[in-house]
């Protein structure tokens, strides 16, 4: 069986780890000189959505940068297991009961019947804000 919170723990880590090689990367930053540590903690408190920065974020990175960051704000906003979730539904795959639990749990519905119509309405909604 699955522990939920090895996996949650796991993934956060890995998108942590990518996001930080990512934003060390010389695309990532190309007028300003960036320590791992730097792009390790931006990238930290990007997918933790806790706004703290380090290094001025509009100037220091470049547009792949920013883009990066976005990115990883996207996920750790909406949460890992929601994505996947997502990505899991649009191709068209069964999502198994114990994956439903997972995020069911972060947004507390309980109700498993309507759990497409859940996903449906997080991405909707959220999109719609960002939008506006």
């Amino acid at each position: 069986m699955k522990k939920p919170e090895l996996l949650i723990t796991g993934s956060f880590l890995i998108l942590i780890l990518l996001g930080s090689f990512l934003l060390y990367l010389p695309v990532s930053h190309p007028t300003h000189p960036l320590s791992y540590q730097e792009a390790l903690f931006t990238a930290t408190s990007a997918v933790t959505v806790t706004g703290l920065i380090v290094v001025d974020t509009p100037t220091a990175y470049g547009r792949f940068g920013h883009w990066v960051i976005l990115f990883l704000i996207q996920i750790g906003g909406l949460g890992f297991m929601t994505f996947s979730t997502l990505f899991l539904m649009l191709m068209g795959k069964n999502v198994s009961l114990s994956d439903r639990m997972l995020v069911e749990n972060d947004f507390t519905t309980g109700d498993f019947h309507n759990f497409n119509q859940l996903i449906k309405r997080i991405f909707l909604f959220t999109f719609s804000l960002e939008g506006l």
